[in-house]
């Protein structure tokens, strides 16, 4: 049959074969053999977590199928992301709608980018089950703030723990197997070059999607897991350099040392006992927080009418604290001062910084320790 009366449809069809599934196939092909590719790393991504997770299993107890599948879901979304920014050299390269793309030279220089880039997050991910317990988190980039520790210390690491060591080899040697699987299947030939443009720029718009997280106003970040678990369950959702590119360019706070601990305690000791043990009548407590709210807006407080008349109704039945003062400049800054008791001491705030992913005590965790729960309310 004639392909003439339909002109510009003659680009779908082979000029050898004249079958159009055929030259669906071989233009598809380099598309689905990235997916493939990228399907590898997230494969052994996976396999680090469970093996992250029986490595330090006394830290997180036993986990039911609901929250294994939590934790499945937000994980993939992490890894994914971490793989994208991971790979990002590699999916354009790969994409690039050319007939040199099938050359073997350039298949080379795509496989080696590929294990160079997915080598250093491998590493990482797996350094880090054997480095978890020193610190109950995920690592960051302030573990090479301590440059020279480091470097003096990872001898001693690997000999200590050889076995890690041999699971990040069989780790590589799996991926790199994997990947030559894919190169018996890359079916070379001339390329169709609106097929592979429209597939580039598809590749891009699905590459952004999957950097961000999805298509949500603010990229995902570590704290995104605590959408898909309790926090101190975090750490089986997240990834290592997942939590290393986030906080790559955030620095630790500087240690200031003004008095020695003796001078502090003659100055000012921040240890408190009660002499008295009296029984816990345990009551309901509310913690109310107001947006951008000042004192001088509170009437009882300032001898005048203002603008809580509720508030000012519990004041007059209640232990008050006037020295109230602002804490940050953003709200967001100052909630966990309000929770945690912990103050505003750094430029950036305490959900951003590196310290993030830290167990911090607060109101709460103390009452659970004698039996209240908690509930949240937003207005």
């Amino acid at each position: 049959m004639s392909l003439k009366p339909f002109g510009k449809l003659n680009f779908l069809f082979d000029a050898r074969t004249k079958n159009p599934l055929f030259v669906m196939k071989r233009n598809f092909s380099n598309f689905i053999t990235l997916l493939k590719r990228l399907g590898i790393v997230v494969f052994i991504f996976m396999l680090i977590r469970v093996s992250f997770y029986f490595y330090n299993k006394s830290y997180f107890g036993s986990i039911d199928f609901s929250t294994g599948w939590n934790i499945f879901i937000g994980g993939l979304r992490i890894d994914v992301s971490t793989i994208i920014y991971l790979n990002g050299l590699f999916i354009v390269l790969h994409l690039l709608p050319f007939n040199f793309i099938s050359e073997r030279w350039y298949q080379l220089i795509l496989k080696i980018s590929f294990l160079i880039c997915n080598f250093f997050g491998i590493l990482f991910s797996v350094g880090d089950i054997a480095y978890f317990p020193f610190s109950n988190k995920r690592a960051t980039m302030s573990l090479f703030s301590m440059a020279s520790d480091f470097w003096n210390l990872l001898p001693r690491y690997c000999r200590d723990y050889w076995y890690v060591l041999l699971f990040l080899i069989l780790m590589v040697v799996m991926m790199e197997y994997m990947y030559r699987l894919t190169q018996k299947i890359h079916e070379k030939g001339k390329i169709n070059y609106p097929i592979q443009i429209l597939l580039f720029l598809v590749g891009l718009i699905l590459t952004v999607i999957g950097a961000r997280g999805g298509l949500q106003n603010k990229p995902i970040s570590p704290l995104t897991a605590i959408e898909y678990v309790d926090i101190n369950l975090t750490p089986l959702v997240t990834n290592t350099p997942f939590t290393m590119m986030h906080t790559i360019e955030q620095n630790s706070l500087q240690k200031l040392s003004f008095f020695n601990a003796q001078d502090i305690n003659n100055v000012f000791s921040l240890c408190k006992h009660n002499k008295e043990r009296k029984p816990i009548h345990k009551m309901n407590i509310v913690i109310i927080i107001l947006e951008s709210f000042s004192k001088e807006f509170i009437g009882s407080l300032n001898n005048y009418k203002g603008y809580t008349p509720f508030l000012d109704s519990l004041i007059n039945h209640s232990i008050v604290c006037c020295n109230a003062y602002a804490d940050a400049e953003q709200s967001n800054k100052g909630i966990p001062c309000i929770i945690t008791g912990l103050p505003n001491l750094m430029d950036k705030e305490y959900f951003n910084s590196i310290y993030q992913s830290n167990c911090q005590p607060s109101i709460a965790s103390y009452l659970k320790k004698i039996g209240y729960h908690t509930s949240f309310f937003h207005g």
